[in-house]
């Protein structure tokens, strides 16, 4: 679930407020156009606004609300996807302001800086600026494919081999949130913002299992690595467990923020309402809640490779890991620039890396000690984050953990090496747009990035300028 960032002003947050308030007395048919007339207003009265963090301290005041709600859970959802339809088109369409007036981008088919070695889905879209913003990539075990998501809710793979796409997932009818490959590469998992998740079958590009309904929608669904276990959550309420070998569904425990399952599929970490955080067995059910209890909300959970350690952090940015096995606190400190974007494990747990919302990508090692940061040699920006130039949003480790690649703000992708910090690679090649995601292949030789130009893009690690500023 969103949560509320705090570099908007007294005077945006009071009339964020009241907005949301009034969100709150209206019915799902009439929240998304009320959303696009508030957030209209809001715009006209502070034309200086960086409507991104608008948008996201609106959703995440909406979500607190439904919350604290007494309607009903079907309700709750059917309002919720409303506003996030809404809010997602008014993301893709807020440009960056200059004294209230629009900046003019100009289409450009290919930059000559672009070292990439794929681009998709084509360079007329990128020339037309017309490709629906893709929210999700996943490279298959073998690194042999890559699927995407986007908002139209399609769904495609293609072959890194052939360069050419083998199959379109068919059927989906709103935006694709998340997909993620099985560890044989036979299967995908796609998560759909009308809440229900698919199965699909990677060469007929038909579903295999269909989970949730028009009355049981789910808001996230995590799926094991070993693939025969999905963790499901609704929007409120009990969190299920999907057992492949079964092919049923089971009552787990409830969520409130956030969930995660351990890569064997024997544990699954739960956020709560109570701010507590839940460890249970899909094995035996036994089930811990970890303490001390944290001082904030959870918002990410993350299981090392190896199941024995979770990472979580909370709303203040204070990241903490535990031992799954003892249920012990082995350590807990607090990432410089406030609230954290994106968190990862390396492969062997050795190192965490934690984006902060106002600052760079930080480096702790397994105790806790903050090592180094990680930063940007950066072009100038055109997007609605521009200001906020060499931040990264989004990043990835390689397989034997010396590298990660990031995304920034304003289309960049930086491979650093973790033990110099010295930059690896720098691809330019997206239109200077924000990177949403940027993965690995399993076996090291590529990064992928997604852009919010509509376009994913797809690097060689030996290819790009070592080192040097480009662009």
């Amino acid at each position: 679930m969103p949560t509320a960032v705090t570099n908007v002003n007294k005077d945006v947050k009071s009339d964020i407020s009241a907005t949301v308030g009034s969100l709150g007395k209206l019915k799902a048919g009439e929240v998304a156009i009320k959303t696009e007339i508030f957030s209209k207003n809001l715009f006209d009265k502070y034309p200086n606004v960086d409507k991104l963090l608008t948008l996201q301290t609106m959703a995440a005041t909406y979500c607190q609300m439904l919350n604290q709600s007494s309607i009903g859970d079907s309700e709750k959802l059917d309002r919720w996807e409303k506003f996030q339809e809404k809010v997602l088109d008014l993301q893709s369409r807020a440009k960056p302001t200059n004294g209230g007036k629009t900046k003019a981008s100009n289409p450009i088919s290919r930059l000559p800086t672009d070292k990439s070695v794929l681009t998709l889905p084509s360079e007329d879209c990128i020339g037309s600026r017309s490709c629906p913003h893709i929210f999700s990539i996943a490279f298959s075990p073998d690194s042999s494919l890559l699927a995407y998501a986007n908002r139209s809710g399609d769904v495609r793979i293609w072959s890194l081999n052939s360069n050419r796409e083998i199959n379109r997932l068919i059927g989906l009818t709103s935006s694709v949130s998340g997909i993620n490959f099985d560890s044989k590469g036979e299967a995908l998992l796609s998560q759909s913002s009308e809440g229900i998740t698919y199965i699909w079958d990677i060469q007929t590009g038909k579903p295999l299992s269909v989970l949730g309904d028009s009355d049981h929608r789910y808001s996230e669904a995590v799926w094991s690595r070993s693939g025969d276990k999905i963790i499901l959550a609704p929007l409120m309420g009990t969190m299920n467990l999907w057992t492949r070998e079964t092919q049923t569904i089971t009552d787990f425990g409830t969520v409130d923020r956030s969930l995660a399952i351990s890569p064997d599929g024997t544990l699954v970490a739960a956020s709560q309402f109570s701010r507590s955080i839940l460890l249970k067995s899909t094995i035996t059910n036994e089930e811990v809640l970890l303490s001390p209890r944290p001082n904030t909300a959870t918002e990410k959970l993350i299981f090392s490779d190896a199941g024995d350690k979770l990472l979580t952090d909370d709303q203040s940015g204070v990241l903490r890991t535990w031992n799954t096995k003892t249920k012990e606190l082995l350590f807990q400190t607090t990432s410089p620039g406030g609230s954290i974007k994106d968190l990862l494990f390396s492969p062997d747990a050795s190192l965490i890396a934690a984006i902060s919302l106002n600052g760079g990508i930080w480096l702790f090692d397994s105790n806790g000690k903050r090592l180094r940061e990680l930063t940007f040699k950066y072009r100038d920006g055109k997007s609605s984050w521009a200001k906020h130039q060499g931040n990264a949003w989004s990043m990835s480790f390689s397989p034997d953990g010396k590298l990660i690649a990031a995304g920034s703000v304003n289309g960049e992708v930086v491979v650093f090496d973790v033990t110099t910090g010295d930059i690896k690679n720098y691809f330019v090649g997206h239109l200077e747009e924000q990177i949403i995601m940027v993965r690995f292949s399993p076996d090291g030789k590529l990064v992928a990035s997604a852009c919010f130009d509509g376009t994913v893009k797809v690097w060689r690690i030996d290819h790009g300028v070592v080192g040097t500023h480009v662009g």
